[in-house]
């Protein structure tokens, strides 16, 4: 069984290998060709329908900022604290499962899921 802390470590693994291989090889890759990168990873060889988010959070985030992401466009922003004219709360989901993602065929079904929550929340919100 994988534990959160695994799962955390798994993401950040593909990162990893990309940025040591280009180090080795002393290639010059940007964050966003690793981020495309790392996502043909995940979603072409593992077969994983997951997004970007994780790559980004990795590679363009800054220490004291929050990564501001347009997910579908890549355009990205580090906002620091002074810049925040609104609150702002965060919501972290954790399906609490423990099992290597690309042997569990459940993943894919819960990526579907949380789209369809997704889809359910924003229609709340314009409601209100």
């Amino acid at each position: 069984m994988l534990s959160l802390v695994g799962f955390l470590l798994f993401l950040k693994v593909g990162v990893a290998y990309l940025l040591a291989l280009e180090n080795a090889n002393e290639l010059t890759v940007s964050p966003t060709e690793n981020i495309e990168y790392d996502r043909l990873i995940e979603n072409g060889y593992l077969g994983l329908r997951n997004g970007i988010l994780d790559q980004s959070a990795i590679l363009l985030s800054s220490f004291g900022c929050l990564t501001y992401m347009n997910c579908k466009s890549m355009d990205h922003k580090l906002v620091r604290a002074p810049e925040f004219k609104k609150p702002f709360r965060i919501l972290l989901a954790v399906s609490g499962l423990r099992q290597a993602l690309t042997t569990n065929p459940g993943y894919n079904l819960r990526v579907a899921e949380y789209q369809e929550a997704a889809k359910v929340l924003l229609t709340y919100v314009q409601i209100y």
